[in-house]
């Protein structure tokens, strides 16, 4: 029976490395696999990640050139309210020379007193 044990020991030490082996290398083949896995998931993360810069990129841009088109057409709008409130400065003198009621104002009578007063100047009591 020792013969029996000397001849298998040899036997496992000269042919026992080959299922050892074979073992540990697809041991090392499904770890390799989960790191490309791994990496996959990464660059397509990655890959997620520069889209989204991109997208917000392009709405940075976008709003700033909503940005400045609000503020050329408010600019624009300044422009005309003061064009139209020149105009109409140089035209309320010559229409309160003329008796007429100021720019918002309602129509005035003949006499700058209302009727109320009207009458108590008239009569000299209300």
């Amino acid at each position: 029976m020792g013969e029996d044990v000397i001849g298998l020991a040899a036997v496992l030490c000269l042919f026992g490395w080959i299922p050892i082996t074979a073992f540990y290398k697809s041991k090392i083949r499904l770890e390799e696999l989960k790191l490309q896995q791994k990496q996959g998931a990464d660059a397509s993360t990655l890959q997620a990640v520069d889209e989204l810069r991109r997208e917000m990129q392009a709405l940075r841009e976008t709003s700033t050139k909503f940005d400045l088109s609000f503020d050329a057409g408010l600019s624009r709008l300044e422009e005309r309210m003061n064009r139209v409130e020149g105009q109409q400065q140089t035209a309320v003198p010559q229409q309160v020379g003329q008796n007429a009621p100021a720019p918002g104002m309602p129509p005035r009578s003949s006499s700058w007193y209302s009727p109320a007063e009207e009458r108590v100047a008239r009569n000299g009591h209300g």
